[in-house]
């Protein structure tokens, strides 16, 4: 959910009034994004400002689920970039700092449930 997050933050000018169809590999994380409600933790807080970007910038997103293995993500999401830089991707660390975007805490810092 955190790189939708993050994916989200960083094109949502690209994104306004747009439909988008987002894959996960996590049933849990499909739930929550679809019912666009989770009370507790590090998770509401995530959802509180997904559903603020798709508010503010007047685009639709529909989750779709795709297995892990059929998940072009799942790789470089674990770090495991060798077979993208094989074929000649390129790594590009993007630091973006998403505390200050509705109080979203810094990595590390505990998070209080609601």
């Amino acid at each position: 959910m955190y790189a939708l997050l993050v994916g989200l933050r960083a094109w949502s000018h690209r994104l306004s009034s747009r439909q988008l169809v987002v894959y996960v590999d996590n049933d849990a994380v499909r739930g929550a994004i679809a019912n666009s409600y989770e009370k507790l933790g590090a998770v509401g807080v995530m959802l509180d400002c997904i559903n603020s970007l798709e508010a503010c910038h007047q685009f639709l997103m529909w989750i779709a689920r795709a297995p892990s293995k059929s998940n072009v993500a799942d790789g470089p999401s674990r770090d495991e970039t060798r077979a993208l830089t094989e074929i000649g991707a390129v790594r590009i660390d993007f630091p973006l700092d998403l505390a200050p975007f509705r109080g979203l805490p810094e990595v590390g810092e505990d998070v209080e449930p609601r």
